[in-house]
């Protein structure tokens, strides 16, 4: 299995902070923006964070409008940035596969939005919360029962796979050293599970969204920063507590206002789309 490694990573010397600005920087530099917007707006905040399409188009000019307005700088370039990734992953894939064609398999958190988006637009999408995979496999797995059976519940059996032989199942992970994509891709395969590893093909974040321009520049550096694990629609689960993968199919809650803006400006984004390409 081949696996196309990631761009070199950029060697900066970090300045001398002091204690009170070692924040994230994208956070401090919306921090008041974001403090001001949630106090003005908290009834509107409260209808976003389990925003979809339908609720999007339902709101009206002036809730829309106040929300733009107090959104951080930062949360709508995450969102433009995670739409464009969406959209290119889409357009790679169905050039390849044929739209319909193809079930994209999301792996952990770190494009799980991008996942999330996709299936906004119309693409057949899994995600799956699976944490820690780039350390390596635990020497014993417990409660993969449990695993399987929310397997099940999302349409992803070993039955299903075999019973459609012309139909692409795709893995698609964030890859830095390819390790998390090559232990996704054994730990799915285990004959408890979905079996057959050849019937999936792991495909790398940077084979879809490509290795050159500003955008993929843009795209590998918010990966690496952990930036859109923020916005994830599923939480952290390590393969060492598999009991717990229902609990873990809710966005983190400490950022759920970050979450719910992020939801408004890509719901933005995808309304625009859909109407552009008649849908």
């Amino acid at each position: 299995m081949e696996i196309r490694p990631i761009l070199p990573q950029l060697n900066i010397q970090p300045a001398a902070v002091s204690r009170e600005n070692l924040r994230r920087p994208a956070e401090k530099m919306a921090g008041d923006e974001f403090a001001f917007g949630a106090r003005m707006s908290d009834v509107c905040l409260k209808k976003i964070n389990s925003l979809t399409l339908e609720k999007y188009r339902q709101m009206s000019f002036f809730e829309k409008l106040k929300l733009r307005l107090i959104t951080p700088f930062a949360i709508k370039r995450d969102a433009k940035a995670n739409f464009y990734a969406a959209r290119s992953a889409k357009n790679y894939l169905d050039h390849y596969y044929g739209t319909g064609n193809y079930t994209a398999i999301i792996i952990g958190r770190s494009m799980a939005s991008v996942g999330e988006t996709m299936r906004l637009i119309g693409r057949d999408v899994r995600i799956l919360p699976m944490s820690n995979l780039a350390d390596g496999m635990p020497k014993n797995i417990e409660n993969v029962d449990v695993y399987r059976k929310f397997l099940e519940s999302v349409n992803l059996t070993r039955e299903i796979i075999e019973n459609n032989p012309k139909h692409n199942f795709l893995l698609i992970d964030y890859v830095s050293s390819g390790a998390s994509l090559k232990n996704a891709h054994k730990f799915l395969s285990r004959p408890d599970l979905l079996g057959n590893p050849d019937r999936f093909t792991p495909i790398s974040s940077q084979m879809l969204l490509g290795f050159n321009g500003i955008m993929a520049s843009c795209l590998d550096c918010l990966f690496m920063l952990s930036r859109f694990k923020k916005y994830s629609p599923i939480g952290q689960l390590p393969l060492t507590k598999l009991n717990k993968v229902f609990e873990r199919l809710q966005p983190d809650p400490y950022y759920e206002k970050e979450r719910g803006l992020f939801l408004f400006e890509t719901m933005r984004r995808v309304d625009k789309y859909m109407k552009k390409t008649g849908r």
